[in-house]
């Protein structure tokens, strides 16, 4: 029907062909309603869902962070201990990445290295 030279005949044959499931007998409207809420009602799911993930590894980022950080805290400490236990005054600055944007990192200074 493409080539077909009466360009009335073209119209009534498109007209035909994009209507024929939404009248008469063969109306699928409410299904094609029932396939639009579906698809939203899923669309919904599937954006909660994907929330829900994006909560849960930030909240496991910042669980290994503190890891990370109490970690540092502890080698720290035992640094501290044992130079303490050599008769050393000690002097620690920790670095927090959160402030800083840097690596967590602790420095010790002895009064032999000042």
């Amino acid at each position: 029907m493409t080539h077909a030279k009466n360009r009335e005949l073209r119209e009534t044959m498109y007209r035909a062909n994009i209507t024929r499931a939404s009248s008469g007998d063969i109306d699928n409207s409410p299904l094609i309603e029932k396939v639009r809420q579906y698809t939203a009602a899923a669309s919904h799911v599937i954006a909660a869902y994907h929330h829900n993930i994006c909560a849960a590894r930030c909240v496991i980022a910042t669980y290994h962070h503190n890891i990370s950080a109490a970690r540092h805290v502890v080698a720290a400490n035992h640094r501290y201990v044992s130079l303490q236990r050599q008769g050393l005054t000690v002097h620690v600055i920790m670095v927090c990445p959160r402030q800083t944007g840097r690596q967590t990192s602790s420095h010790m200074h002895t009064n032999e290295n000042i």
